[in-house]
């Protein structure tokens, strides 16, 4: 900005310079002729510059007091120059036009160069103006809309949990449904059953009534009722020593699962204790890391400050020092137009006797010149001879051409040391720019290690989560697998005892019936004391995760009040950081303003009290100082275009910081949000397992009662009649008996075990009934292998009547 400000300062003043110089070669030029054109030396040739209207009148009343009478002039008049000497001379006349209006054309310059430069200015300003204003609505607008996302995406997540919470709810309440009716069909079948009992049991008690008469009258039969009776003595003594026996498995087998359960739920508790363990401390480490990274900001921000504070400190050392070497330059040209002056009044004492007259008009002149003002006072040059004066003013005009190009030089010396200058504070902000870099740089390495190592502790947690999840599912495999082993075993021991005790379990059978109806509602209150207990669990864990992504989001919540608040204090340090550079920088120009007044204002009193003598020097003095203030309109638009360049550098700076502040803030917030969406993920999948594997259980327990409900249609449609159709009846076997037979097979149909679990009463025609399945074997198969591996074991009632 500050070079282009420049390149469009160069065109005025090099238009200035090409003017300047063609003016005067125009006043050379008429000078020679006005030479040339008088043939006699002339005694008063007057060059001196005449800037305003004030200096044009006070010659033209000098010409009329030289064009006076003779006879108002003393005893001895200074003989009059002949020829055009005794009246005006038009030269003088236009020559003084022409400076005037070269005058008024230079301060129409001037006038619309300051009214440029302060439109080009006042541009500027508005226009920083706007893109500020553009700026801080576009950085308003990203935090608006930053804020709004992570409202939209916090409130997806609380509309999603309450979704998964209603889909959990109307789950559950069909489960609950579901589990009512199949509790009130349960009781409905319970209630049939007894109903099928008390009926079988009151034909039973009938039949053996009968039998028992029947048997009253033979003693054969007694002879069996007797043997029969010490067998079920010692059947029921067998089968309540395995009952016993039975009743010990399975409370050693319950104690077992009970221990099993409280060391899975300890492990549990204590994986979930290792777990937040590690999360605090994660979360603790995070915030350390925080601290430090706000603390290093602020470290950085302070030194920051104390560099720009050094960097003004060094600048108004810089502007002192300058100023004091400008004062040192004006005294010691102070002196040399001193020396100047008394040389140049020598030189005019010695000539003072020979135009005594011509010194007298010179001397009245300058007298109203001091009186009038120090700025108005004309500088006249005293004329000797013709050819003397005019080799001076061909060396004045030569000197004049060389301190101008002299002038042009420093000011071209200045202008690249400026620029020298510029491109070094350019470079050293460079090089500040490179090091932030450089240092942000290594802070986002630092924070991608970071964030690297807590995604690899996060992975191993994830690990050993896994892990240990494996590990329980093994144990939980393995548990289960010995549940089935020593449900193998029982059921074999089962088997075996049934198999001793078949002949004697008729009369335990409503027992065992009653053991088996108690131990289906122990198992039942059982379940529905787990499915109560895991559903608490639920629970508590949901009110736990709930719980949790409250303290996050107000974690969240904080720590974002927290970085606006550390991001206002921070704007509001650089606000107060900028205000202070601006005054001191005005203050700083105030002391210069008031610097240069003063000199000024001494220049001028010593200008007053030094006479016509030192008007050429004071002419050089204004060129010099014209060229001075334009050298120095110059070096102050450049230091102003670097203040410039710097603040807004340094504005940039603190919008990029911003942005990369709010960047990392929203990368965070993504991250959480990710952190947050995979832990719904994982419940949701953990969830969506749950019920697959409910949903997988329920239609197992479906396929398993349909298969049961095959077998038997299939063993009462093929196997009874074949059953029955080789069954042989006893000869003292009554009319409408039936009894229940358990048939063990092979995979072929081949009848390997055949026994009456539940007795028709007569021994015999039970005991004819196992004949006939033996003989029926092998047993017609079906080809659906489920339902020939439910045939494996299955029991089906022989009513040969029905």
């Amino acid at each position: 900005m500050a070079d282009s400000r420049l390149r469009s300062l160069r065109g005025p003043f090099a238009l200035a310079l090409v003017l300047h110089i063609v003016l005067l070669i125009l006043f050379a030029l008429k000078f020679e002729a006005s030479q040339r054109s008088a043939q006699v030396p002339q005694p008063d040739i007057i060059e001196a510059v005449v800037l305003d209207d004030p200096r044009i009148a006070a010659e033209a009343e000098r010409l009329k007091a030289e064009t006076a009478p003779p006879a108002e002039i003393g005893p001895e008049p200074v003989p009059e120059p002949p020829g055009p000497a005794s009246t005006p001379n038009p030269e003088e006349s236009r020559r003084a036009q022409q400076i005037a209006a070269e005058k008024a054309a230079e301060e129409s310059r001037r006038q619309m160069e300051a009214k440029k430069l302060a439109d080009q200015a006042r541009k500027d300003e508005q226009r920083r103006k706007v893109e500020a204003a553009a700026k801080e609505r576009a950085a308003e607008e990203a935090r608006e809309k930053a804020e709004a996302e992570v409202r939209r995406k916090a409130a997806e997540a609380r509309q999603k949990a309450e979704e998964e919470a209603k889909a959990r709810a109307a789950a559950e309440a069909v489960a609950r449904k579901k589990a009512a009716e199949e509790a009130k069909e349960k009781a409905e079948a319970e209630a049939r059953r007894k109903a099928a009992e008390e009926a079988k049991a009151k034909a039973a008690a009938e039949a053996e009534a009968k039998r028992k008469a029947a048997e009253a009258a033979r003693e054969k039969a007694e002879a069996e009722a007797r043997e029969k009776a010490e067998e079920e003595a010692k059947a029921r003594a067998a089968a309540e020593a395995a009952a016993r026996k039975k009743a010990a498995e399975e409370a050693k087998e319950k104690a077992e699962a009970e221990a099993r359960r409280k060391a899975a739920e300890e492990a549990k508790a204590k994986a979930a204790a290792e777990a937040e363990a590690k999360r605090k401390a994660a979360e603790a480490a995070r915030e350390k890391a925080e601290a430090e990274a706000r603390e290093k900001a602020e470290e950085e921000a302070k030194a920051r400050v104390a560099a720009e504070a050094a960097a003004r400190k060094k600048a108004a050392e810089e502007a002192k020092e300058k100023a004091e070497a400008e004062a040192r330059r004006k005294a010691a040209e102070e002196a040399k137009a001193k020396a100047a002056a008394e040389a140049e009044a020598k030189r005019k004492a010695a000539e003072a006797a020979r135009e005594k007259a011509e010194a007298e008009a010179r001397q009245k002149a300058e007298e109203e010149a001091k009186a009038r003002a120090a700025a108005e006072a004309v500088a006249r040059k005293k004329a000797a001879e013709e050819a003397k004066e005019k080799a001076e003013a061909e060396a004045r005009r030569k000197a004049a051409e060389e301190a101008k190009a002299k002038a042009a030089a420093e000011a071209e010396a200045k202008r690249k040391a400026a620029e020298a200058a510029r491109e070094k504070a350019e470079a050293e902000a460079r090089e500040k720019a490179e090091e932030e870099a450089k240092a942000r740089v290594a802070a986002e390495a630092a924070a991608r290690k970071k964030a690297a190592e807590e995604a690899k502790e996060k992975a191993e947690a994830e690990a050993r989560r896994k892990a240990a999840e494996e590990a329980k599912a093994k144990a939980a495999a393995e548990a289960e697998a010995k549940r089935k082993a020593a449900e193998a075993a029982r059921e074999k021991a089962e088997a075996e005892a049934r198999q001793k005790a078949e002949e004697e379990a008729k009369a335990r059978a409503a027992a065992e019936a009653v053991a088996r109806k108690k131990a289906a509602e122990e198992a039942k209150e059982k379940a529905e004391a787990e499915a109560r207990r895991k559903a608490a669990e639920e629970a508590k864990a949901k009110a736990a995760a709930e719980a949790e992504a409250k303290r996050k989001a107000a974690e969240a919540a904080r720590e974002k009040a927290e970085a606006e608040a550390r991001q206002k204090a921070e704007e509001e340090a650089k606000a107060r950081a900028a205000a202070e550079a601006v005054a001191r920088k005005k203050a700083a120009e105030e002391a210069k303003e008031k610097a240069e007044a003063e000199a000024r204002r001494k220049a001028a009193e010593e200008a007053k009290a030094k006479a016509a003598a030192e008007a050429e020097a004071k002419r050089k003095a204004a060129e010099a100082a014209r060229e001075k203030a334009e050298a120095e309109a110059r070096e102050k638009a450049e230091e102003e275009a670097k203040a410039r360049a710097a603040a807004e550098a340094r504005r940039k700076a603190a919008e990029e910081a911003k942005a990369r502040a709010m960047a990392e803030a929203k990368r965070e917030m993504e991250e959480e949000a990710k952190v947050i969406a995979a832990a719904e993920a994982r419940k949701k999948a953990a969830e969506d397992a749950r019920r697959k594997a409910e949903l997988e259980e329920q239609i197992n327990n479906e396929r398993r009662e349909q298969t049961e409900r095959e077998a038997n249609k299939w063993a009462n449609r093929y196997i009874k009649p074949r059953v029955e159709g080789l069954w042989l009846k006893p000869p003292a076997a009554r009319g409408g008996l039936s009894c229940i037979i358990q048939v063990r097979t092979l995979g072929d149909g081949t009848v390997v075990e055949a026994r009456v679990v539940k007795s028709s009463g007569d021994a015999t025609f039970d005991r004819s009934a196992e004949s006939a399945v033996k003989k029926a074997s092998p047993l017609p198969m079906p080809s659906d292998p489920r339902v020939a591996a439910e045939l494996r074991s299955f029991t089906f009632k022989f009513d040969p009547s029905g």
